[in-house]
């Protein structure tokens, strides 16, 4: 049996050498690539087929997935953004005279013995602001570098109110008598004339901008980008102060009313310069706006005032109508203009988190400081002159005091970006 296992051995290496002398040599190597294949939904008869090779993003922790796919498609700056917030916000207290005092017995002046302020006589809370922003941006070159913005924000106008009266207290609105110095009263509400004392305050702001932007650094989670631009800002204010009275007398029925209307506008123009520094860690990222604003505020007060008294007798109802009121009186009363050089900084902060792809939810929080304005509050004179119907009077002053002006809230927003 070992013979033919040895000659068995010796005809499989002839035919192998053989076979070597009769191969090619001359053949290019074969580039084959690696076959892969994805199995998709099975056919109905429950075959499976093959699909496409699908592209795939990195390994990324959970949430970050979104910001990823951001980072691909973007460059130091989004080829367009957009985002829309509302505005929580609130602003500085104005400070206003002893406007309403109270008394049990006797006319209730400021140096009485028993008068109590009801309103005013100190820094009182403008009413809470809620409005909205909106900002537009896209990039004007291929590599994504250089942008521009356009900004709006606005609240609606927002307004208090106080009321007080009719009650069994004497009430008057305290004023300064020109002639003597001493404390005196205006009769609001008395047991023979009773009557109601009502105070509004409004406040309205608006704003717009065109900005530049310019990407300065970036790097894996910090972009720094410088903002140029111009800037817009209104700010409106009002106070407006209504009393109404009645009596009768032997037989006629009189009634009053009489009001006071004081606005104070500023409006901002000015070159706008900042930087807008952002963090990002996975789907967080972390945005803080720094802008100074410089130039002119035009300054706008204007008072008037009014009384309407209506008699009603044997004879029928007569109306009359005089150009005056408590504190809007002809020698104050009109509308007057001012404007100066003026600052306008603005800072705001905003946390955001990423929403899908492109979108990004943010709460943030925002300041504005306007360094020179008016108030309406700070125009009141309270020395005042009730004779001027008939005798011509320099009191009240036509006053135009200035104090700084702040506004500062809570933001909620919705960014997109492409």
């Amino acid at each position: 049996m070992l013979r033919p296992l040895i000659a068995s051995i010796f005809a499989l290496g002839w035919l192998g050498a053989a076979s070597a002398q009769t191969m090619p040599t001359d053949l290019p190597p074969l580039n084959l690539a690696p076959m892969v294949e994805v199995e998709g939904p099975p056919l109905p008869n429950g075959t499976a087929v093959s699909q496409p090779l699908q592209e795939s993003l990195p390994d990324l922790p959970p949430g970050a997935i979104g910001h990823a796919r951001g980072a691909l498609i973007s460059g130091p700056i989004p080829r367009s953004w957009y985002s829309g917030e509302v505005l929580l916000w609130w602003s500085k207290p104005q400070s206003v005279p002893p406007l309403l005092t109270a008394s049990r017995a006797g006319p209730p002046t400021l140096d009485g013995p028993n008068t109590v302020v009801l309103l005013g006589g100190g820094k009182t809370n403008p009413p809470n602001l809620t409005g909205g922003k909106f900002v537009l941006g896209w990039a004007l070159d291929p590599a994504q570098r250089t942008g521009m913005e356009i900004s709006y924000l606005f609240t609606g106008t927002q307004t208090s109110h106080e009321r007080v009266g009719p009650t069994r207290l004497n009430i008057g609105r305290p004023i300064v008598n020109p002639y003597t110095g001493a404390e005196d009263v205006v009769a609001v509400n008395t047991a023979a004339m009773p009557g109601i004392f009502q105070a509004w305050a409004s406040t309205r702001i608006q704003s717009w901008g065109i900005t530049g932007v310019a990407n300065l650094y970036e790097g894996e989670n910090l972009k720094v980008n410088g903002l140029a631009g111009y800037r817009y800002f209104m700010v409106n204010e009002g106070l407006r102060f209504e009393q109404y009275s009645e009596f009768q007398g032997f037989d006629t029925f009189y009634r009053s009313r009489t009001a006071d209307q004081i606005d104070a506008h500023n409006r901002f123009h000015g070159g706008e310069l900042g930087l807008r520094t952002e963090l990002s860690h996975g789907a967080f990222s972390l945005q803080l706006d720094t802008k100074v604003s410089l130039g002119k505020t035009v300054e706008v007060v204007r008072i008037s005032g009014q009384t309407v008294g209506v008699s009603d007798g044997p004879m029928g109802s007569t109306t009359q109508w005089f150009p005056v009121g408590v504190y809007g009186q002809p020698s104050n009363a009109g509308r007057r203009t001012q404007s100066h050089f003026s600052a306008l900084p603005e800072g705001a902060l905003k946390l955001g988190y990423q929403l899908g792809q492109r979108a990004r939810f943010t709460v943030g929080y925002s300041v504005i400081y306007l360094g020179d304005a008016v108030r309406p509050g700070d125009q009141i004179d309270r020395v005042v002159d009730l004779g001027q119907l008939s005798t011509p009077s320099e009191r009240p002053l036509p006053l135009f005091e200035r104090s700084d002006y702040w506004i500062q809230g809570v933001t909620l927003g919705l960014d997109w970006r492409y």
